[in-house]
């Protein structure tokens, strides 16, 4: 039974791990929700950078320098590029 634990365990633990090496593998893709009458599907990708927290680094910025011009900062999240928030393409 001890051992049957120790296999369940270790196996989590691989799993777990195999999971997290392959969010880290990928892009991430910083997208903007432009105003102005584009419709439902407005997103638009702005850039994408290799790691989450550059991502979410370069929102931030850009977020504070149109808070410094007085500009109303635009709608903007980070995503793995795995994910598109416009929603699946019509067939």
């Amino acid at each position: 039974m001890m051992q049957l634990a120790r296999r369940a365990s270790l196996a989590i633990v691989l799993l777990l791990a195999s999971v997290g090496t392959a969010s880290a593998e990928c892009a991430w893709v910083l997208w903007a929700y432009a105003h102005g009458g584009r419709g439902p599907t407005a997103w638009e990708p702005l850039l994408s950078k290799d790691a989450r927290g550059d991502c979410e680094t370069t929102q931030a910025t850009l977020e504070q320098v149109a808070k410094e011009k007085g500009r109303l900062s635009p709608l903007m999240a980070c995503f793995p590029d795995t994910i598109d928030p416009r929603g699946p393409k019509a067939r």
